[in-house]
């Protein structure tokens, strides 16, 4: 099985492999965040409502904000709960265009300016079709807090569950075991339809 790792991108834009892509899960282009804590491994899942064929990328948008070198980010890529593929991010803590909170709500969550980095997991190519009914899962986590885009518009919930500090992607993910995390994360999947 071959895979291919996009790297990170310095936009919320989705990714764009293919003039015929297929765009689902969070559609999210607002500014707005929250810090999300270390050690906590949090999963937002998707299902699928058509066959997928040839890839399959998710989008984590994080804000270049208060970010401290060193920290780790990983991201892992489930299909009905089995691990895909997983990706791990070294985060350095200095960007040619950090962001900057403009408001802050007693909730926590920040408007910020437009900077944001876009972090990617992929499968490409894939094996065999996703099939529709499929359920797509995006993990994050990350070894200090960090500032990550939210999805108000979405019907999906975020799980969290608290981690050891020496975290790796599992070779399964269950959400429905996890505790509801108090925002929905963006998280933008791509794929062709098949």
């Amino acid at each position: 099985m071959g895979l291919t790792i996009i790297p990170a991108r310095l936009s919320n834009v989705r990714l764009g492999y293919t003039t015929r892509g297929l765009s689902f899960g969070s559609s999210e282009n607002g500014f707005s965040g929250w810090q999300m804590p270390a050690d906590t491994l949090i999963s937002t899942s998707y299902l699928t409502n058509q066959t997928l064929s040839k890839f399959l990328a998710a989008t984590f948008n994080v804000f270049p904000y208060e970010v401290q070198g060193g920290t780790i980010l990983y991201l892992g890529l489930y299909l009905n709960g089995q691990l895909a593929n997983s990706q791990k991010y070294t985060l350095t803590g200095t960007y040619e265009t950090p962001a900057s909170i403009k408001t802050i709500s007693k909730d926590g969550v920040a408007n910020f300016s437009t900077s944001m980095l876009g972090f990617t997991v992929s499968q490409f190519p894939l094996s065999s079709p996703i099939t529709a009914g499929t359920e797509v899962t995006v993990t994050a986590w990350a070894s200090n807090p960090i500032w990550v885009q939210l999805d108000f518009a979405s019907i999906a919930h975020s799980f969290e569950t608290f981690t050891s500090s020496s975290y790796v992607p599992t070779s399964t993910v269950v959400s429905e075991t996890q505790n509801v995390c108090p925002f929905t994360l963006s998280v933008g999947l791509e794929s062709s339809a098949g």
